[in-house]
This record gives C-alpha cells, structure tokens and sequence, in this order.
C-alpha cells in the first residue's frame, strides 16, 4: 500500500531536515511511539501501539535510516514490527524530501507499507485513515516544534 502525506513548515529547510533525521524528537512526536533505543546513529528500536476501531495492537521492532542526502534533503526509513501477541506485522519504506518554498518548506512523506495479521483485515480505507491520523498529529507537533524554535529570539551576549 503507497501511502503519501506532505505537509508545510515555516522553518529553515536545512533545519528541518535535520529535525525528520533526529529519531528521539520525531519518535516523540508520533502517538503511541514509546521505548526508544539507539542500537547505532541509524538504527533504533521501539514500541508502537496502533488504536483501530475496537482493537489496539502493539508492535515492537526497529528503523533504520537507509540513505541520508543531505544536499538534497531526501532520506530513507526502512522500519518493521510485529505484534507482541499474534502473528501480525508491519514493514514500511518511508522517503522523506524537505523543499524550499517561499518562508516555509514542504515536507513530503512516500510510505510504502505492507500490514499482515489482524489489521490488514480492516482493509485500504481504514489503515489509510488511521495512518493520515498518525502522520497528521506527527506534521502537527514537527510543524510547532520547529515554527517554534524558529521564532525564538536569539540569546543575548
């Protein structure tokens, strides 16, 4: 399944790339991220817990950034889980690209995912609602975090 989000950020591109590659602050800006580990600077454990209609199920697995180009703000994320009880699990290859455009930048994220077990029974239009939900609350606190920061004044000498 493709997924695709893009979102705006009135921040420095450079700025915000950096942010997309921190894996500790975006981890904490994704609901129901928890138990974050470096195991290396691209690769990181942790848990996620997915609410979908009545079932709320946890994954635990890894990331790990796959490519980074820094001159043309473009990163790879390959991440898989799988369920603590059950069979099911989730892999997905996300590329995120950071664009200049005027006093902001545009973020878009290409998700390529594949779901087996019991959420991939709850079929295209219902993952792809909980995913935009996910991704929408993580562009919403990335977008303050940075904007934020952004408009803090420098300090004093």
């Amino acid at each position: 399944m493709q997924l695709e989000h893009v979102f705006s950020v009135r921040a420095d591109p450079d700025a915000t790339f950096a942010f997309l590659l921190d894996v500790n602050r975006v981890a904490g800006c994704i609901p129901g991220i928890s138990g974050v580990e470096e195991q290396s600077p691209d690769t990181f454990l942790g848990t996620m817990r997915i609410k979908v209609g009545p079932i709320a199920i946890t994954y635990r697995g890894n990331a790990t950034i796959t490519s980074r180009d820094e001159a043309n703000r473009r990163a790879t994320l390959a991440a898989e889980g799988t369920e603590g009880v059950g069979a099911g699990r989730v892999k997905a290859t996300a590329v995120m690209q950071v664009e200049p455009s005027a006093d902001r930048c545009k973020v878009t994220i290409t998700t390529d995912l594949a779901i087996a077990g019991r959420l991939a029974g709850f079929g295209r239009g219902i993952i792809d609602g909980v995913a935009k939900r996910i991704v929408g609350e993580m562009a919403d606190c990335i977008t303050m975090k940075l904007e934020t920061a952004a408009e803090a004044p420098a300090p004093r000498s």
